[in-house]
């Protein structure tokens, strides 16, 4: 693993372009999230759409069913959250 992508970098965009056509932003304009990168070869992303409701209470294990419920949905059925990790190998890393 190249020591110069260790450690946690933050997303400044997320956006797919196709060959023939305009780019398009699956989880919005203003996705934030994270990819990080360690010395033993594990890497970790998490990238989620911005606009996502937050909880009256600020916290998740202190929302109500119905928040919780909501927070779900949006993830399963809106693919409001994407996560990948595993292990990286690469002879240009």
């Amino acid at each position: 693993m190249n020591a110069s992508l260790l450690g946690t970098w933050e997303l400044q965009s997320y956006e797919l372009r196709p060959e023939n056509g305009s780019p398009t932003y699956p989880l919005g304009v203003n996705a934030t999230g994270f990819i990080s990168y360690t010395p033993d070869g594990f890497m970790s992303v998490v990238l989620m759409a911005a606009n996502r409701k937050e909880f009256k209470s600020g916290d998740f294990m202190d929302g109500t069913i119905e928040e919780k419920a909501s927070a779900m949905d949006s993830f399963i059925l809106k693919r409001s959250i994407l996560i990948w990790m595993g292990m990286v190998e690469s002879d240009d890393c």
